[in-house]
Order: structure tokens, then C-alpha cells, then sequence
């Protein structure tokens, strides 16, 4: 499966600016780490979306693995839906991934 890696400060600009709590340790609610303004910069990118009648249902999981610190967004089903991570300690998220299906595996990565 073919990942993306970007840099581009303006997606990060706008999901800072947006949604302060993801930039920050704080855990984000579901609907807010599923918003559509948190999105690939790409256009054309094709990622798991949750449907509007799940979005209360998913769950955000904290998560600390080697190296990165985050959380995980899960779809109903427990399928992963989005990862947002600190992978250099500096308590802010600098990894958005976006994933495809139930393999787990990300469709598309974003790093700052």
C-alpha cells in the first residue's frame, strides 16, 4: 500500500489554528478529529471516513509506543480511522496519519 509523505505548513497551520487540542497533549473528541478541516493537503486521497450516524460511536484511544506518544480515532468496529502523533517529545502532535480499511495500515501520512 502506497503511503504519502508531505511537508506543508499550511494543513498544520490550519489544524492548529482549528483545533488547538490537537496540536497539544490534550486527547481531541471524535468529531473534532474526524472533521473534513482535518484533512490531507492532497487532493484525491482515498482514507476511511467515518459516516455521519457512527461519528458518536467512534472512540479516541491514547496510545504511547516507541519513539511516538498519541492517540488513535476508532471507528465503531475498532478499525483505525486516524493516528495523531508526537513522535520527538516536544508535546505537539507532528504525525497525521490516515488509514484505509481494517488492515491497520496508513493510506497517508502527514509529518511537521
Amino acid at each position: 500500500m502506497k503511503c504519502l509523505w508531505t511537508i506543508g505548513v499550511p494543513a498544520w497551520a490550519l489544524a492548529s489554528l482549528l483545533y488547538p487540542s490537537l496540536c497539544h497533549a490534550a486527547d481531541p473528541s471524535a468529531k473534532d478529529a474526524l472533521s473534513d478541516a482535518i484533512s490531507p493537503v492532497q487532493k484525491d486521497v482515498d482514507y476511511a471516513r467515518a459516516k455521519a450516524d457512527e461519528i458518536a460511536d467512534c472512540r479516541v484511544q491514547s496510545a504511547k509506543e516507541d519513539g511516538w506518544a498519541g492517540w488513535y480515532v476508532l471507528n465503531p468496529a475498532g478499525d483505525k480511522l486516524r493516528r495523531f502523533a508526537d513522535t520527538n517529545n516536544d508535546k505537539q502532535i507532528d504525525l497525521w496519519c490516515y488509514y484505509l480499511g481494517h488492515r491497520s495500515l496508513p493510506r497517508y501520512r502527514f509529518r511537521f
